[in-house]
């Protein structure tokens, strides 16, 4: 009987063994100390500081502006043969079989009741940061 135990205990440790070593793969291909810094708010708080780090580093940075020659493009507005007249044979005339009516003093708008009523209220958030899990 007692060697019944003791072919247990040996099997039960070696069980517990390749358990061990299977939840220790798992915890790293699953990247759960990332899930763990996620809860705990600990990633925030690094996305936090690298958002101000890169903002500082942006405030202190030189940006090269070139400069455009406008002149070009100025004196292509200025060339006269590219531009033709219109003839004056195709005037403007006035439509009077679909033109629009001035209402009279009798036609006035009639104003509605004051009635105002917010049915959805939307706020919108603007962002310029992404913050990655």
């Amino acid at each position: 009987m007692a060697k019944t135990y003791m072919i247990i205990s040996i099997i039960s440790f070696i069980l517990c063994g390749i358990f061990l070593l299977i939840s220790v793969t798992l915890f790293f291909v699953l990247k759960i100390n990332r899930v763990i810094d996620f809860l705990s708010g600990k990633e925030a708080k690094r996305n936090i500081e690298r958002i101000k780090n890169e903002s500082k580093e942006r405030k202190n940075e030189v940006v090269n502006v070139q400069k455009f020659d406008f002149t070009d493009i100025r004196n292509d507005f200025t060339k006269e043969d590219d531009t033709d007249r219109l003839s004056t044979e195709t005037d403007t005339t006035l439509l009077t079989e679909i033109a629009t009516t001035i209402l009279g003093d009798e036609e006035e708008t009639t104003i509605l009741g004051n009635k105002f009523e917010i049915i959805d209220e939307i706020t919108f958030v603007v962002s310029k940061h992404i913050i990655s899990i």
